[in-house]
């Protein structure tokens, strides 16, 4: 990239779908200085990404020492428990804590909404979640009708 002339700053995205980041920085040569800084991809995953001893694990610690953006978060993608709205809130505060911006995916996904329709660009938040619904293998997930929008509209007032 910087042979091409680039002189903008670069992302660099973590490994394992953008979640790991820990011990990746030190290991990134730029010509030019502070010109860098790391891309994570925070979405909860049941059991392995939704606890803040998880999340510090695979990115936290280069969080409070490297230049980190969150450059894609839903709270939707895939329900990681009956707990997802309180899991999804305690993900949000913990990026609020390190100073990591966050960028939300996707406004119209069909895997899950940030908000409730097109004509009014209302975010959606998690009043009408009742709890995961299992999707029977090979069948796709009915697009659900709460969301982390809401939670993303007061980033980082939460």
């Amino acid at each position: 990239m910087r042979g091409a002339g680039a002189r903008n700053i670069l992302l660099v995205q973590g490994l394992y779908w953008a979640r790991q980041t820990n011990g990746l920085f030190p290991l990134l040569h730029d010509r030019l200085s502070n010109r860098l800084a790391l891309a994570v991809h925070p979405y909860p995953v049941k059991d392995i990404f939704v606890k803040e001893a998880q999340w510090q694990a695979m990115f936290g610690v280069d969080a409070a020492k490297y230049p980190m953006i969150a450059t894609e978060w839903n709270a939707v993608d895939g329900c990681v428990g009956d707990d997802l709205p309180t899991i999804a809130r305690a993900e949000v505060r913990y990026l609020q804590r390190l100073h990591i911006g966050l960028i939300g995916w996707a406004i119209d996904s069909e895997h899950g909404r940030l908000i409730k329709d097109h004509d009014h660009f209302e975010p959606i938040g998690y009043e009408d979640f009742h709890g995961c619904v299992p999707t029977p293998k090979g069948q796709r997930a009915s697009i659900p009708d709460w969301g982390g929008g809401e939670l993303l509209a007061r980033f980082p007032g939460n």
